[in-house]
């Protein structure tokens, strides 16, 4: 029995009752986590992810394992997998570091995790400050982000990520050239900022509930707005 599925970009994968996870479609760097690569051909029908039957949440080509740790696979040529190696890999293998997650997201080539005391971590590819470590220095294991230590949820497209905090406020950071950080700028942020929302008629971003961050980016309120923004929740 499934309990999860996630269809990012590259590749499927269903999380089922037993902690284990199947793979199928695109695998061409080993993202499907098999222990193969299939090409452009991919997998055609769902196979067995290797070594894992303790999952509680997914991501894509990730997983969050019971003890809080976190595994990953499928392209690293930026350091993606936060194995300290810049490796891709067809079989899962540890992210450094990190023993508390409760969510996980990649975007195009880094990732990021929300841990269970509201700090936020991420690594990989950080040409857009996509890291928000406040360089843009990518980095092949993770690193925490500048500033967060209360946030609820996250949220990734391909070269930003979001975090809603406690507070019912927002962060975002990245790339910025599409206006895509929310904070009334086409600026590229290396730390997270604010992001800016105009109160109505019925309420404000203070009191957000949740966001899905795809391009464009769109928020959902707790009184209804219809901003921008989807996010992973903790938990």
């Amino acid at each position: 029995i499934s309990t999860a599925v996630s269809i990012p970009a590259f590749g499927s994968f269903a999380l089922l009752s037993n902690g284990c996870i199947m793979a199928w479609g695109w695998n061409y760097n080993g993202d499907a986590g098999v222990g193969c690569t299939t090409g452009p051909t991919g997998l055609s029908v769902p196979q067995l992810v290797c070594g894992i039957s303790t999952a509680i949440a997914l991501g894509q080509s990730q997983a969050i394992l019971a003890d809080g740790t976190v595994r990953s696979w499928g392209g690293g040529g930026t350091g993606t997998n936060g194995d300290n190696t810049t490796t891709s890999r067809n079989t899962p293998v540890a992210v450094c570091s990190i023993t508390n997650a409760v969510a996980v997201r990649r975007g195009y080539a880094s990732s990021i995790a929300l841990l269970a005391n509201g700090c936020i971590m991420t690594w990989g590819d950080n040409g857009h400050g996509n890291l928000g470590d406040g360089t843009t220095v990518s980095k092949s294991t993770p690193v925490m982000v500048c500033g967060i230590s209360t946030a609820v949820a996250i949220a990734a497209t391909a070269d930003n990520y979001a975090a809603l905090l406690m507070n019912g406020s927002l962060r975002a950071w990245g790339e910025g050239g599409t206006c895509a950080n929310g904070d009334g700028t086409n600026s590229t942020r290396c730390i997270p900022v604010p992001v800016c929302v105009v109160a109505n008629a019925f309420g404000t971003v203070s009191q957000a509930r949740g966001i899905t961050r795809r391009k464009p980016t769109v928020l959902a309120g707790g009184s209804g707005e219809g901003y921008a923004f989807l996010f992973i929740h903790r938990g």
